[in-house]
């Protein structure tokens, strides 16, 4: 399995299923089916949705696409609500899918507005993590060969031409 997690969820991917584990209690909070496995841990962050600050999980799709679901509110807003509320809320909902033409074998890297996905060739694509849009491409002059790091909005990769890439 991967496994993500943020301040309230451990996030698990099976195969092609997904499932949220409230951190607290160690209860299912939901459970969902993918199109495809994954090629890397996901990214969980916060991004702002139509004015609302929302908790969105990033998948990298062994079929080379990128996903973001909207993540459920927690368990206490949901049980103010009426038991159709609660299914439709209840379970992520897509936000947007993008093909990264990319060997998804990293993690994805997220700062507050961009998505960062990087291949082994050295090629990488950065996406508006709101819209799924591409912010730009980037290309290193070497293959990499271990995950990318970030501190804040700024993502670090380093790669065989001896080079480190700061981007953001």
């Amino acid at each position: 399995p991967t496994i993500s997690a943020n301040f309230r969820s451990v996030f698990v991917v099976m195969n092609a299923e997904a499932s949220s584990i409230e951190r607290e209690r160690g209860t299912q909070e939901w459970r969902m089916d993918l199109p495809t496995g994954l090629s890397a841990a996901p990214a969980v962050g916060e991004v702002v949705v139509e004015k609302v600050t929302e908790d969105v999980y990033f998948l990298p799709g062994s079929n080379n696409h990128l996903s973001a679901y909207v993540l459920p509110p927690p368990e206490e807003y949901l049980a103010g609500l009426s038991a159709s509320d609660r299914r439709d809320l209840g379970k992520p909902r897509m936000l947007w899918s993008a093909e990264s033409n990319l060997e998804l074998t990293f993690q994805p890297l997220r700062t507050s507005s961009i998505l960062f996905a990087v291949a082994p060739s050295g090629k990488g694509r950065a996406f508006n993590t709101r819209t799924g849009e591409e912010a730009y491409r980037f290309e290193a002059f070497g293959k990499i060969h271990s995950r990318p790091s970030q501190h804040g909005d700024d993502a670090y990769i380093g790669s065989d031409d001896g080079n480190v890439y700061a981007l953001s």
